[in-house]
């Protein structure tokens, strides 16, 4: 009996010793978020691209003041990531019911029927799951630009719904399903597609609940794709436009990264109970034993279902209600931060940059009126460039800081180093210091 106790103290100690570790990312990332963006400026400015490694980043979890600044900028300052949460979230769930659909009945067909070449078609699924991403994106560019889907969202999903994990998963899971539903089903007179969405998925939902689960976090976290079959940098999601943010806003990239951890931790909270039953072959439904665990006769033959499973229903109800409300939240988060913009709205005056010959007799290719250059706190030079940024009924026009190095002021002109042809305009009369993305009325020089 001692001994029993000691192996349980070890597992625990080990159990609770890897939580740990998993979720110390967790933690630093919230804790961080609520640091006010000079406390993260002071402890992470090695972090940034563009800084000259004079310097180590310090670990820095617990903040010397609790602020919700960064988390403000994220939430209610600017719809931008609000905008691009609810543009990445609802393609991934339709890429993860996509899969599901897809998986269950390319996973039915193998596991259930024998044609000409099964074998060899399982053995290629099996190598394309093998390789890498990065492997097969070339194959898949040349197919969607076949098909007239480059730059558009339907090149990101196709790829992710037809994965071949999802059909290997499924096809594994039928396989383990006993025949004699099958058999009553058919003397029945069901269809195919009946047995496989009225008996095969419902015996079978723990294994579908965890598929869809692993195609949505894959989508989630989706990168190499849309930054290759996507042109237009305003359609990239969530997970990519972070990475912009690390370059431009360092502040808010722990409030950003908050934001991202919701989707998967609603998720996870929705299906956690599901994931360990999904793993087993038959789905967590199909196992007479199990249902035998659940259940218990009462008097006059009814079967009722024991406590566990009564209180297991009202803590995913539960769940459910809490994802719901915090889904809206973040609905009225989107509407209220577009709001707060439009009443905030700038007007600039813009300019762009020309081919001119200043006084030492050199032309300069990008030359400025002196007022749209401004100095950041560090002593660089910045200017706002002009875009088209994401708004809540379509694209509206914003400002990006931009560094920049000045070759040679001459008077009310600057000449600027780097490529600024095509129409580029930049911000020339602004007031008060602009926000990186912040939404901007143009007025023409």
């Amino acid at each position: 009996m001692k001994d029993e106790k000691m192996r349980n103290c070890r597992r625990a100690l080990y159990a609770a010793l890897f939580a740990a570790v998993a979720l110390f990312p967790v933690v630093y990332l919230c804790c961080n978020a609520l640091m006010s963006p000079s406390e993260i400026a002071k402890y992470y400015e090695p972090v940034r691209p563009d800084y000259d490694g004079s310097s180590w980043a310090h670990l820095h979890l617990i903040p010397e003041k609790i602020s919700l600044e960064s988390l403000y900028g994220v939430f209610l300052s600017r719809p931008d990531y609000l905008l691009k949460f609810w543009k990445s979230f609802l393609p991934g769930v339709i890429v993860a019911a996509g899969q599901c659909v897809v998986s269950c009945m390319a996973g039915f067909a193998f596991a259930r029927y024998e044609f000409v070449g099964k074998k060899s078609l399982s053995a290629v699924l099996l190598v394309l799951m093998l390789l890498p991403v990065q492997v097969t994106l070339v194959p898949q560019y040349l197919v969607l630009e076949r098909l007239h889907l480059l730059d558009t969202w339907g090149a990101v999903a196709l790829p992710l719904i037809f994965s071949p994990l999802g059909t290997l998963w499924m096809q594994y899971v039928f396989q383990k399903m006993p025949d004699a539903p099958l058999e009553a089903a058919r003397l029945d007179g069901t269809s195919d597609f009946g047995f496989l969405f009225r008996i095969a998925a419902p015996m079978s939902k723990g294994a579908i609940l965890c598929l869809f689960t692993i195609s949505f976090i894959d989508a989630w976290n989706v990168v190499e794709q849309p930054m290759t079959f996507l042109e237009n940098q305003r359609r990239y999601p969530l997970s990519v436009f972070l990475s912009v943010v690390n370059d431009t806003n360092f502040s808010l990239s722990f409030a950003g990264g908050v934001l991202a951890l919701v989707p998967v931790f609603l998720l996870f909270l929705l299906t956690g109970r599901n994931l360990a039953e999904g793993l087993d072959a038959h789905g967590g439904e199909s196992d007479p034993v199990i249902r035998r665990k659940n259940v218990r006769r009462m008097e006059g033959g009814v079967w009722r279902q024991r406590s566990g499973m009564r209180k297991r229903g009202r803590m995913r109800s539960r769940a459910g209600v809490f994802s719901v409300l915090v889904l809206l939240v973040l609905a009225v988060c989107t509407g209220t931060s577009f709001l707060i913009e439009q009443r905030n709205l700038t007007e600039v005056t813009v300019a762009e940059p020309e081919r001119q010959v200043l006084s030492d007799g050199q032309a300069y290719a990008n030359v400025v009126p002196t007022d749209c250059v401004f100095q950041l706190a560090d002593g660089r030079s910045a200017v706002y460039i002009i875009e088209q940024g994401e708004g809540l009924f379509g694209p509206q026009t914003v400002v990006r800081e931009r560094i920049v190095t000045v070759l040679r002021r001459d008077g009310a002109k600057a000449a600027l180093n780097g490529a600024y042809s095509g129409g580029i305009q930049m911000a020339l009369s602004f007031g008060n210091r602009l926000r990186d993305g912040q939404a901007v009325r143009v007025r023409q020089l």
